[in-house]
């Protein structure tokens, strides 16, 4: 079977019971992280000419894969990201990458890895200013709907799986958040499942009191301001 086929059968089997069942049991979420952002390979298309040269180096990006774990609690909105493993055959020299996120009450807090700096951050949820479009698509046979922000983050999520959750911290939308652009990665829905409590994971197995915060309207101003200078090279 060919696999996007597969995906999408996988993806759709779950959608029609996966909120039917008691709140009881959580929602496990899989995601898989990409350094071909539309951002990255517009640079590479604009600064390479040689065609072998470019479709060696997008051969050689598109082996780079960080897969994540999403696992969301119905009963009070909950979520713990946590980075599961990474794969860089060919060392590409990527952006960087979420370790983990939590959304604990009305908090969030987490660390990634951003041009080789570790960044700790806390915030509010919903601190992400998203204007909803009308656009749509389908991804893993659900319609999607497009949403933006003022700093080039583009995010489709679904209504039909109605929790208010993403990757890291890319939240805030009624639904589910299945792909997001955030201008140096890009990150995709590849499954989703019911898991028992049993399989949770929980700030205190990550976070230390000696940590030093930042908000994420700070991390992001850093990412605009990198891709400004990308930009103006």
């Amino acid at each position: 079977m060919n696999v996007k086929l597969l995906l999408t059968a996988l993806l759709l089997s779950f959608s029609s019971h996966l909120f039917a069942q008691n709140n009881t049991e959580l929602i496990e979420v899989n995601y898989s992280t990409s350094c071909m952002s539309s951002f990255i390979v517009s640079v590479l298309e604009g600064q390479v000419s040689n065609p072998n040269e470019k479709a060696e180096l997008l051969r050689s990006m598109e082996a780079y894969d960080c897969q994540s774990t999403l696992t969301f609690n119905p009963s009070n909105g909950d979520y713990s990201y946590v980075l599961d493993t990474i794969a860089n055959p060919n060392n590409v020299s990527a952006a960087g990458y979420t370790e983990y996120t939590f959304k604990v009450g009305e908090e969030v807090i987490g660390k990634e890895y951003f041009i080789g700096k570790e960044i700790n951050y806390k915030n509010k949820v919903n601190s992400l200013n998203w204007e909803i479009t009308s656009e749509k698509r389908m991804i893993g046979g659900y319609e999607c709907i497009k949403a933006v922000t003022n700093n080039n983050i583009i995010a489709w999520y679904t209504p039909k799986l109605p929790i208010s959750c993403g990757p890291s911290f890319y939240n805030g939308l009624p639904g589910l958040i299945m792909e997001v652009d955030t201008g140096f990665e890009r990150i995709f829905v590849t499954k989703i499942k019911k898991v028992s409590e049993g399989a949770t994971v929980t700030p205190a197995d990550y976070i230390s009191d000696q940590q030093k915060y930042i908000s994420i309207n700070e991390i992001l101003a850093k990412k605009d301001n990198f891709r400004k200078a990308i930009e103006n090279q």
